[in-house]
């Protein structure tokens, strides 16, 4: 199935870095062949352009090629958390049911300062959940509840509750 173009427009002068490259070669590869699926951690759809058409799905971005405004169950997030797009449904679901945390949250000490950008992956998506919750009118408890799962990752990240920087 052929899902068209996207066009992208980039400056005069823009360079574009090795990895930008390859990513925007094995777009064009695959497009048309498998889903496309960005890790959210590195930011690489919005740096090509990409963002408009990229839907969060728990930690991960899938390029589905169609604007996603139109689909049911994708939410804009606010401005102050990225302004992207999420499946909520999907989002919440991985986030609640399939995700494997061991240990990940409430942990006493976080001594590895080079990987604190995995708990801060996870305290990131709950607060996008609880923003796209709020946005479609969902319980109060609700959002309260993924408020709260973010803090336990944002304690983790800044060091544990016993280092809590």
């Amino acid at each position: 199935m052929d899902r068209g173009p996207i066009a992208l427009e980039y400056p005069a002068g823009f360079q574009f870095s090795r990895g930008s490259q390859i990513a925007l070669a094995i777009i064009r590869d695959s497009i048309n062949e498998r889903p496309i699926h960005f890790a959210s951690t590195g930011a690489l759809a919005r740096d090509l352009g990409l963002d408009r058409w990229s839907v969060r799905q728990g930690l991960a971005s899938k390029l589905p090629v169609v604007e996603p405004q139109p689909e049911p169950g994708v939410i804009q997030v606010s401005p102050e958390l990225g302004g992207e797009w999420i499946d909520l449904d999907r989002s919440l679901t991985l986030a609640r049911e399939v995700f494997s945390y061991r240990g990940l949250r409430d942990r006493e000490v976080w001594a590895d300062g080079a990987s604190t950008n995995i708990p801060w992956q996870f305290y990131f998506l709950y607060l996008q959940l609880a923003d796209a919750t709020s946005q479609v009118g969902g319980s109060e408890e609700l959002v309260d509840e993924l408020r709260d799962e973010a803090e336990r990752f944002a304690v983790t990240a800044l060091g544990g509750s016993r280092g809590v920087r």
